[in-house]
């Protein structure tokens, strides 16, 4: 797969809101939600290369985890021998048995389950909890557990129908998202089935489920559009549509004046190079009812 310097871009795009936000910058009050663009870019890299070697016929597991390992530990360690140092120096005994489990938890990729298990995102005592960082990473890693073992056994039973299985994931995955909100929103942002549609999003794109813009000029204007409506959209085009109770600031939830669609900020900006749908242009998204 060739390099993408505009997926890079789009991961800079993403990260600065997201340090901005945890800066305590009023500038970026949604900030959070670069984590989501994160999750389509993840999708559509980590599938897409997986579809390409299956077809050629270079794709191994056991080659797959051992890029993994090696591309994510070396940075993972270092990050967690930093935080453990100042950990010692700054946490208070019970602070530090609980970073000591959430270690742990980091190190085997189920820091989004400990998380879920034992905070909610906004809280105020999460900001003594250093790796709370590591759910996203947690949540990928589970996701690539088992997306090439997926994809294997649909290239060997049912090669044909990939692509419809993969849709029909994300939007299980999304109704069972939008479900899990209204009864836990805690577990509705951390655990993996309830974000497993981002990535498959992304995996679309990878797919190439989605019929490739015509011209270089369209393709600028997808990438744009998508770019603008994810971070600088207006209130009237905010998440409040997707999910209930938009007051709520509770993990899962998207508090007003945030953009919900990051993902199709991602999704669009993606597709201004690999393909693209009708449902990536800038025209606006009717708000529901009340009711709704």
């Amino acid at each position: 797969m060739k390099y993408r310097s505009d997926i890079d871009g789009l991961r800079a795009v993403a990260i600065l809101p997201v340090v901005a936000y945890h800066a305590g910058l009023a500038l970026v009050p949604g900030g959070f939600l670069g984590v989501d663009v994160f999750f389509v870019i993840s999708g559509y890299l980590i599938c897409r290369l997986i579809n390409d070697e299956i077809k050629n016929g270079s794709f191994t597991v056991a080659a797959f985890y051992k890029r993994r390992v090696m591309r994510l530990f070396p940075a993972l360690f270092a990050m967690l021998l930093a935080t453990s140092a100042l950990a010692y120096l700054y946490l208070l005994p019970i602070e530090l048995k609980e970073f000591s489990d959430s270690m742990i938890a980091a190190v085997t990729y189920v820091s989004n389950i400990f998380f879920a298990l034992t905070t909610g995102y906004f809280d105020a005592p999460a900001e003594t909890k250093p790796l709370l960082h590591t759910w996203s990473l947690s949540v990928e890693e589970q996701f690539y557990i088992v997306c090439p073992l997926f994809m294997l056994a649909c290239y060997r039973f049912c090669p044909k129908r990939l692509n419809a299985l993969v849709a029909t994931g994300a939007l299980l995955s999304f109704a069972a998202a939008v479900l899990a909100y209204t009864r836990n929103p805690t577990f509705a942002f951390f655990l993996t089935p309830f974000r497993a549609w981002e990535l498959l999003l992304g995996a679309l794109i990878g797919l190439r489920f989605f019929p490739v813009p015509a011209t270089s000029d369209f393709k600028s204007v997808i990438g744009g559009s998508g770019l603008a409506r994810g971070y600088l959209g207006r209130p009237d085009l905010t998440a409040e549509r997707f999910l209930p109770d938009p007051e709520a600031s509770a993990p899962g939830s998207r508090p007003r004046g945030t953009a919900r669609p990051p993902e199709t900020a991602g999704r669009a900006t993606i597709c201004s190079r690999s393909g693209a749908c009708r449902s990536c242009s800038p025209t606006p998204i009717r708000r529901p009812s009340a009711a709704a």
